[in-house]
């Protein structure tokens, strides 16, 4: 029986050692879908990942990069906008489309969803849409906490750029595929007859084992720094969270790790109370310097997919109610300033060891039992099946 053809169309880079959440979740989706379907992956670097992916062994037989990177006056006037490379990039989307006749297309992400606004990507008349963090709710969150008036302008013009874009788009898509019950609310709020479905993260757990925890205290905190989201955590951290920590307990040692860390924070912050491991390719590197994972997530929503790593590899989580946002069948302490994490550390560490294994253990076997990409990702599979012709 012939495979079905899919498209795949992200905005960020899909290879297994990104260090961005929402991109990690699309590349397990589309290894999966490979396994069942022809897939074909058109993708856009949101992330600034392009030399990762280069140093990556290839994750996928029929991939095309194509380079949106444009002008800082254009990023300012459209947001939304796109430059393709001149004709290269079109030609290379132009030949997947007119060889192919696909039975099914996903778009991930707003700025794929900008490109389903090309020409050659009109004749697409419907596609399943994937997107978390929602772009609209995340410029209105930031309007509403920006002080300076310049920049509270900006980020409501991009709120209605933003809302533009799903109005044109909105009739296209066949099924919304949302990571949290709050974001379908949000959703159906906005457009209360689209068809959603919630679909959360999911990981390989046989990829992520069970580890012994180490001897010291340490606390740490990795992510993808050029994800807003992760350098405001990153400076709420070096700025409130650990000074105050270590005041009062000196002993226990902040480890950073992720990419993009700011030149100015490793030349500043290097001592011996702070460890930073800058790329980690192997996250067990990380994970077995550490005893607790704090999240100081303070901007934008959506199901943290790091946590579910965190928590498959045995370590307790200390974060912000929204950093935790959708994760209800985890054990989470929670803090929204530098006191209560500091709080929530040191009743952490004054657990008797078997008590923190409870906590280990039930956070490990909720993993296995609701995020396991491959119970995950049929959901998504049934969904492309309903939509392809039998």
């Amino acid at each position: 029986m012939e495979k079905p053809k899919i498209l795949f169309i992200s905005s960020f880079l899909l290879f297994p050692n990104t260090h961005t959440g929402g991109s990690k979740r699309l590349w397990y989706f589309a290894n999966e879908i490979q396994k069942y379907a022809d897939l074909y992956v058109i993708a856009c670097d949101e992330c600034k990942e392009i030399a990762a992916l280069n140093n990556s062994p290839p994750s996928f037989k029929n991939f095309i990069y194509v380079n949106t990177e444009r002008c800082f006056l254009s990023k300012i006037i459209f947001p939304f906008g796109f430059n393709l490379s001149p004709l290269i990039d079109k030609k290379k989307i132009l030949k997947i489309l007119n060889s192919n006749q696909f039975d099914c297309v996903i778009v991930a992400f707003p700025r794929a969803l900008s490109l389903m606004r090309l020409k050659s990507l009109k004749k697409i008349k419907k596609f399943i849409y994937i997107e978390d963090d929602l772009i609209i709710n995340v410029y209105k969150e930031r309007f509403k906490k920006r002080k300076n008036l310049l920049k509270k302008i900006y980020n409501l013009y991009c709120y209605f750029a933003a809302l533009s874009l799903y109005k044109k788009m909105i009739k296209r898509i066949s099924n919304f595929i949302c990571i949290s019950q709050e974001e379908r609310e949000y959703i159906l709020k906005h457009w209360p007859n689209i068809k959603t479905t919630i679909i959360s993260y999911g990981i390989p757990t046989e990829e992520y084992p069970l580890l012994p925890l180490p001897k010291e205290k340490n606390i740490g905190f990795i992510g993808n720094y050029f994800h807003p989201p992760n350098m405001d955590a990153l400076n709420f951290i070096l700025n409130e969270i650990f000074p105050f920590i270590n005041t009062k307990e000196p002993e226990i040692k902040l480890v950073l790790a992720g990419r993009g860390l700011p030149k100015n924070i490793k030349e500043k912050y290097h001592n011996e109370n702070i460890i930073l491991m800058d790329e980690v390719f192997d996250l067990q590197e990380f994970y077995k310097k550490i005893a607790i994972f704090i999240n100081p997530i303070r901007i934008q929503g959506g199901v943290r997919t790091k946590l579910i790593e965190v928590a498959a590899f045995g370590r307790p989580i200390i974060s912000t109610r929204l950093g935790a946002e959708g994760l209800y069948e985890l054990k989470i302490e929670f803090a929204e300033n530098a006191q209560d994490f500091y709080e929530r550390i040191k009743y952490l560490i004054k657990f008797k060891e078997e008590k923190l294994y409870d906590i280990i253990n039930w956070n490990r076997e909720a993993v296995e039992k609701n995020y396991c990409i491959e119970n995950v990702t049929k959901k998504l599979v049934e969904i492309i099946k309903a939509t392809t012709p039998a």
